[in-house]
């Protein structure tokens, strides 16, 4: 099973979080990266999703609603880049609320650069430590 980075439980939901750093100096040669950060990436995303989600579900801690963010760390990557892959995720995972479901399986999901993700949560501020 894959998982995602981090799991956090807040009052009102639960948060996956996953972050991908293709920038990194220590991170694995990637041949092929503008494949992945554009076409080969959501599968894997919707993968951890997924694995994670039955995890905490057979755990039992699954009574709140679930939000999942991506945060990819690459230069490449511009706000319509973004925009595309969160577009990608939320028609692959579903998100919202699809009919018969009684329950949705995640409430929001979105594909940040830490930049746009430090202006949406201001609270929780990513950096780049070198």
């Amino acid at each position: 099973m894959k998982a995602v980075d981090w799991v956090i439980e807040l009052p009102d939901h639960i948060r996956f979080i996953e972050l991908k750093d293709p920038d990194a100096q220590r991170a694995a040669p990637h041949r092929h990266k503008d494949n992945f950060l554009t076409k080969n990436l959501t599968p894997d995303l919707v993968t951890k999703f997924r694995d994670s989600f039955l995890y905490e579900w057979a755990c039992h801690r699954m009574a709140k609603p679930i939000r999942y963010f991506v945060v990819i760390a690459a230069g490449s990557l511009d706000k319509a880049m973004l925009m595309e892959r969160s577009d990608d995720l939320k028609r692959r995972l579903p998100s919202g609320n699809p009919q018969p479901w009684l329950r949705s399986i995640v409430q929001n999901c979105g594909v940040f650069s830490i930049e746009t993700w430090n202006a949406s949560f201001p609270d929780w501020p990513l950096e780049r430590i070198p």
